[in-house]
């Protein structure tokens, strides 16, 4: 997904901020997309993260301990929830 906001280094609750084209917009609509592209993004960087350590599992030979079982669950609920966001941006 291509973000249409910037983030803000501070991330607060305000309503205001700025399009890639640096264009400042200061309504609900926006901060709830805004919202939703931070989440969007941290869902995929713990995504990575998580493929990372269960990759580093894989290699020791760690597949049946809780920890990697725990993290694969955790993939799956990540996977479903972005199957899930994907499918409502198509419409």
């Amino acid at each position: 997904m291509e973000r249409i906001t910037k983030r803000d280094s501070n991330d607060t609750e305000n309503h205001s901020g700025s399009l890639n084209n640096n264009e400042i917009y200061d309504t609900s609509a926006f901060n709830q997309l805004k919202c939703y592209e931070n989440y969007h993004e941290d869902l995929l960087n713990e995504y990575q993260q998580i493929i990372k350590k269960m990759d580093a599992l894989r290699l020791k030979n760690q597949m049946k301990t809780v920890t990697f079982k725990q993290l694969f669950s955790i993939k799956l609920q990540i996977e479903w929830t972005l199957m899930r966001m994907e499918k409502y941006l198509k419409k």
